[in-house]
């Protein structure tokens, strides 16, 4: 099985559009749908980050993910983060941001590469 392969590559853009939607709901509705088993919701904040990093590497298998993409979630962590202090019932976090950054570096430090290494096919030589 192989998770970076061009022939999956489609399924994981439309997960990752999925996901992106379903994160911008949960964090910028006023009442949002406690999530079960996660006690505490810095381990969510990262684990969606953590998330999104994979689907954002799984949906471009050509490369790692690299500096930009983990920039680009990053800037969306703290976008919503900010957008947080406008919507009723939810305040900005700085500490909700570091957990962002948090599931960042975990994926593109330590998951990310071990993912890649046990789960890329070797591409075959043309003969």
């Amino acid at each position: 099985m192989t998770l970076f392969a061009p022939a999956q590559a489609r399924w994981f853009q439309l997960l990752l559009l999925l996901a992106v939607a379903v994160t911008s709901w949960q964090t910028l509705t006023p009442s949002p749908v406690p999530l079960p088993g996660v006690g505490s919701d810095k381990l969510a904040h990262a684990g969606a980050f953590l998330a999104l990093a994979f689907l954002v590497d799984a949906a471009w298998p050509a490369r790692a993910i690299g500096w930009r993409a983990l920039a680009l979630l990053a800037a969306y962590g703290a976008g919503i983060e900010i957008a947080q202090g406008y919507v009723p019932n939810r305040f900005t976090s700085a500490m909700d941001l570091i957990a962002n950054l948090t599931g960042l570096i975990l994926y593109a430090g330590l998951l990310g590469p071990w993912l890649r290494k046990r789960f890329t096919v070797p591409s075959s030589p043309a003969t």
